[in-house]
């Protein structure tokens, strides 16, 4: 008997409506989100036979366990009408990727089991796109859906008319969301596909036409255009894809560096320490570092030694759960000095290499010691938060972001 499913089983519909009313707590929804996950890896852990024959029950069916039941109830849920069950239905075709299904496979499968969950067969896989990604933070931009459409359109039929005109309204009106939205429409719809296949013409034309439209935008910080044109050309070295190999880990610490980057690179270099690191790296070198160990015990923020060492001051990679600087809890603490790493490594790599090697002689490649320490980071928050990658993700989100999260 699988144990797992049966479990779940009886919290499916409690956890689905949690996820979609209307007014519910975030958390309540993450927790949601977290727990449909492990019921689709477990639904389809007990059910598939192989590729291409329909689904049926695989365990040894027990009295107070009815496989029958469960059929019917997911295909009951996956009637309503709602953006976060479209987004179910899409991560159990995630699901099926990630256990070695090529496109076409999961196409076929689809179809195969059509009698059974009829809901497969109402895709509309001109919708489904070859993207790893599990979901997009920044649908809720106020810009992003009009700036999505209109480049859809020109991906889709070459028609660059509708999203020159959304352009243009970014170019009278620049906003915060409006430069947020703009990257991450290029992260999400053009480089995140490297990590399921080498670009074709769509991808290698809207990329040249959106860095000649990045080029005339004047009220844009150069830094931002600078990096943005980085991502598209697979040239900005802690965000780089060289082939579709990259493993899901990799993939989702990608968008969370991409997510530090986008925000920082967005916002006046006056308006925090973090983004100084981005814009003027070198003006910080004397500067407190707040992740960095001191000279003296332990001690408070507020009560920081004048004697303490400025600048940034280097150390091993350090993986135990506990380890932080003076009162930053250890959750606190990994958070912040992943952000710092991925703010430094994001720079110009001479002069982030330059600032490492102050206090750290033991730095010769800044992008590699970066990614070091951003690996660790990740890995203590998902042990220290007990969650997925994906899970670690949107808490990671939902902790920095100044908008919501999707």
């Amino acid at each position: 008997m699988n144990d797992e499913l049966k479990n779940l089983e009886p919290f499916f519909g409690h956890a689905l409506e949690a996820m979609y009313v209307h007014g519910g707590p975030a958390l309540q929804k993450i927790t949601s989100i977290a727990f449909l996950k492990e019921f689709v890896r477990r639904f389809w852990d007990s059910f598939i036979q192989d590729k291409n024959r329909p689904i049926a029950y695989t365990q040894i069916e027990e009295d107070d366990f009815d496989s029958g039941e469960v059929i019917d109830q997911i295909n009951t849920y996956m009637n309503i009408a709602h953006p976060l069950v479209y987004s179910l239905k899409m991560y159990f075709l995630r699901d099926l990727r990630q256990r070695d299904f090529s496109i076409d496979d999961v196409r076929k499968f689809c179809e195969a089991q059509k009698r059974i969950l009829p809901w497969l067969g109402t895709l509309n896989w001109e919708d489904i796109k070859e993207n790893r990604l599990t979901f997009n933070p920044y649908c809720n931009l106020p810009e992003y859906n009009e700036l999505e459409k209109g480049f859809m359109i020109f991906y889709g039929v070459g028609n660059k008319a509708p999203f020159q005109e959304v352009i243009q309204n970014i170019k009278k009106k620049t906003t915060l969301t409006a430069k947020l939205s703009l990257f991450g429409l290029f992260f999400v719809r053009l480089h995140a596909i490297r990590a399921s296949r080498e670009w074709r013409h769509p991808e290698t034309q809207s990329a040249e036409f959106v860095t000649k439209e990045l080029a005339g935008m004047n009220n844009f910080p150069v830094l931002f255009k600078t990096i943005t044109t980085k991502i598209l050309s697979n040239r900005q070295p802690l965000l780089q894809i060289n082939d579709s190999r990259i493993n899901n880990t990799d993939l989702i610490l990608k968008s969370v560096i991409a997510h530090i980057i986008a925000f920082h690179a967005s916002v006046e270099p006056n308006s925090s320490q973090l983004a100084m690191y981005l814009h003027r790296l070198q003006d910080c070198q004397n500067l407190f570092i707040i992740t960095c160990t001191s000279d003296s015990e332990s001690v408070p923020i507020a009560q920081v030694s004048a004697n303490d060492q400025a600048g940034y001051i280097g150390e091993p990679v350090n993986q135990t759960l506990t380890h932080s600087v003076r009162s930053l809890p250890p959750t606190s603490y990994r958070i912040l000095h992943l952000i710092v790493h991925a703010l430094i490594g994001a720079s110009a790599p001479q002069p982030a290499l330059a600032f490492l090697r102050k206090n750290n002689q033991n730095a010769t490649d800044a992008e590699r010691y970066c990614m070091d320490h951003i690996r660790s980071d990740w890995a203590i928050l998902k042990n220290l938060l007990n969650c997925s990658d994906e899970v670690n993700y949107r808490l990671f989100l939902l902790f920095v972001s100044p908008f919501d999260i999707k």
